[in-house]
């Protein structure tokens, strides 16, 4: 049976993670008691806004050859993340992800597959684009690429910043061709986000900046 697979929400879907909790406003850990301190969250690098363009642009161009090499990826993936899901979901968002082929997506299918919800999810918040910090930024991105990350000393930087150029050159001109897919393999292989480095952040008037 096909379905529309494009993900069409206005909106990211919600986090596949445990909340992060509250961190001491030093930000050398969390804040006792829990419910003071400063509010946390996971900051994406390569933002949704090309996370979307990108998906979209390869059901629509029916590249389902370098869909598959990343779908596999993260179904392989699904048991190491540590996400919110049971055994079950995580089993069904992996049977899901290798199961897509040219036969599953239809544009003008209705209404979507079990588990496709779940899939969306970790596809958004894969842990190898993410870095926990404040919630209030004073170097904040909005909706674009978190280039001040660049200060954090992460290691995959430079991969994140080529999947996002290159992302964003393919959803531009599909025929330049699509060279995503290594590097964002490597992406979906990275099972945990960045941890805190208090000593990267810097707070003036109550929002926080990436300082290296």
């Amino acid at each position: 049976m096909a379905y529309d697979l494009r993900y069409l929400a206005n909106d990211r879907p919600v986090s596949p993670f445990e909340a992060v909790p509250n961190y001491k406003e030093d930000l050398s850990g969390p804040a006792q008691p829990p419910n003071t301190g400063v509010p946390m969250t996971r900051h994406h690098i390569v933002p949704y806004v090309v996370l979307k363009n990108y998906w979209n642009m390869l059901l629509d161009q029916r590249r389902f050859g370098d869909l598959r090499l990343v779908l596999r990826e993260m179904a392989r993936m699904l048991f190491r993340y540590r996400l919110t899901f049971d055994a079950a979901e995580r089993r069904g968002v992996a049977a899901l992800a290798e199961g897509i082929t040219a036969e599953t997506h239809d544009p003008d299918a209705q209404g979507t597959p079990q588990f496709y919800d779940g899939l969306m999810q970790v596809y958004f918040w894969l842990p190898g684009n993410l870095f926990i910090g404040p919630r209030s930024r004073s170097d904040d991105p909005g909706p674009g690429f978190d280039a001040a990350a660049r200060g954090l000393g992460l290691p995959f930087y430079g991969e994140l910043l080529r999947v996002y150029e290159n992302m964003a050159s393919y959803t531009a001109n599909p025929s330049s061709g699509n060279r995503v897919n290594s590097a964002l393999c490597r992406v979906v292989k990275r099972q945990n986000f960045a941890p805190v480095d208090s000593k990267r952040w810097t707070v003036s008037n109550g929002k926080y900046r990436i300082t290296g």
